[in-house]
């Protein structure tokens, strides 16, 4: 890529993709660790496509590269002046989000959701909406308002059905706001939008433990066991689904559960806490000290 846009720009100076060479240049200067010269081509391109989605891409590339860093103040003034010249919204909805985690990351919260409220009310196609909502709803939690934040994350749940990422973020909150029912159902959503962690099965087990519904902690222990077997939450959740089914009066069960378990994990760390497991039920019977 770096040989090509060179060449395209030695040889055609005056091509309508001269910007794009001079800013893939600057990427290959990036990932070869020569930061001051790919500063350098991005500069360039953003003075000379300004009021351009070009000219946003190489603002974005400088915040970026000033975010990164640490250095929040620099990629606020790249980021802000971007959006005070520019004439046109294309390409800006990138420079919206940035400025706002940027805000974040200064700790100017108030800052921060304003950024992220007009850039979900004016880039309504915007393909980074879905991150918007979820820094949005981090933001408002941040702030306090939790009940403003709950309902922003519902709001994209609504629009994005299907992103896993955005059924994490609301399950993760109603967890945080005590609503166990609510945040087991959308982890479990997000699973099966495919988030790939288990983790999400193991805390909507407990959810739904915590919120009194025995049955659904029991089959999401189980769907945890069948899709991620071997994983650590797997295991884990072996030794709470046991728990489980003796508080439930499924004793021989539960001990059924843990001896298998104990097979499969001597050896490693799960085995000790399989083996306490056992021994707390036994006593729990009378049949240990």
């Amino acid at each position: 890529t770096y040989t090509y846009a060179q060449r395209l720009l030695n040889e055609y100076p005056a091509s309508p993709w001269a910007g794009e060479a001079i800013l893939a240049i600057g990427d290959a200067n990036m990932k070869a660790g020569l930061v001051d010269d790919a500063r350098t081509m991005y500069i360039r391109v953003a003075q000379d496509a300004q009021d351009t989605a070009l000219g946003a891409k190489a603002v974005i590339r400088l915040g970026q590269l000033a975010y990164s860093t640490g250095q929040y103040n620099t990629a606020k003034s790249y980021l802000k002046n971007q959006l005070e010249t520019t004439t046109t919204l294309e390409g800006n909805d990138e420079v919206y989000l940035l400025l706002a985690k940027t805000y974040r990351a200064a700790n100017e919260l108030e800052n921060a959701r304003d950024m992220l409220n007009d850039l979900l009310t004016f880039f309504e196609d915007s393909e980074l909406r879905p991150d918007a909502f979820i820094e949005y709803t981090q933001v408002l939690e941040a702030l306090g308002e939790r009940d403003r934040a709950l309902k922003t994350a519902q709001r994209g749940v609504l629009e994005y059905p299907d992103n896993h990422r955005i059924l994490r973020n609301e399950g993760e909150l109603q967890g945080l706001a005590g609503h166990p029912i609510a945040a087991a159902d959308a982890l479990v959503a997000a699973d099966r939008a495919g988030a790939g962690d288990p983790g999400l099965l193991l805390s909507a087990a407990r959810y739904y433990r915590a919120a009194g519904m025995p049955d659904k902690s029991a089959q999401t222990y189980a769907r945890l066991k069948s899709k991620f077997a071997g994983s650590d939450e797997s295991l884990s959740g072996g030794i709470e689904g046991a728990q489980l089914r003796f508080a439930e009066g499924e004793t021989e069960e539960a001990l059924n559960d843990l001896k298998a378990l104990q097979a499969a994990t001597r050896g490693t760390t799960h085995y000790l806490p399989s083996l306490i497991a056992t021994q707390d039920i036994y006593r729990d019977l009378g049949l240990a000290p």
